[in-house]
């Protein structure tokens, strides 16, 4: 899959489904800002603070070169 797919599949994902292998999901919250992590296998499930790339973009959270 292409990581616009990736992406797209992602944005549907719902609290408790699992997110797709190759999405980037963001933890936005006070302790931890703009925190970027990579699923790289499956069984991750999207907890409710979790959110797609394309979330965080829709609201100003951009992905930077060094996120991991």
């Amino acid at each position: 899959m292409d990581e616009q797919t990736i992406k797209v599949l992602a944005r549907f994902t719902r609290i408790g489904e699992l997110w797709p292998v190759g999405a980037w999901i963001c933890y936005p919250n006070s302790s931890h800002p703009d925190v970027w992590h990579k699923v790289r296998g499956e069984g991750l499930s999207r907890w409710e603070i979790e959110i797609s790339e394309l979330e965080a973009n829709s609201t100003g959270i951009f992905r930077g070169p060094n996120d991991v």
